[in-house]
């Protein structure tokens, strides 16, 4: 858990994503690595935190500091859950994800 998308195979992804639900599956958790970006491509920690906030729901609340970012909250489903990782990790200055949503629906 929390290695960096790239540096894991396919059946070490299979795991990796099963080790994020908890054992309700109503839990999605983990640390995720964001690639290297170069200085002048970074936002600002406030930048960073105002085109997350405008990017997902309200349910949710984030934290960022030094690129590090934080996110709770509940999301309807895993997919979701998800999608909001990735949307967060897709922002220019992101180092890394730290995230707990908790699941509507849950988990196949």
């Amino acid at each position: 858990m929390g290695a960096i998308d790239n540096a894991l195979d396919q059946r070490q992804r299979i795991l990796d994503e099963k080790l994020k639900l908890d054992p309700t599956k109503l839990r999605y958790r983990g640390l995720e690595y964001v690639q290297f970006q170069a200085e002048d491509e970074r936002l600002s920690d406030v930048q960073i935190k105002s085109t997350i906030k405008s990017d997902i729901n309200s349910n949710i609340v984030v934290a960022v500091a030094s690129g590090s970012v934080q996110v709770f909250g509940n999301v309807p489903n895993i997919d979701v859950a998800r999608e909001v990782v990735t949307q967060i990790k897709a922002v220019p200055g992101v180092r890394e994800v730290m995230f707990d949503l908790g699941l509507e629906t849950k988990a196949e």
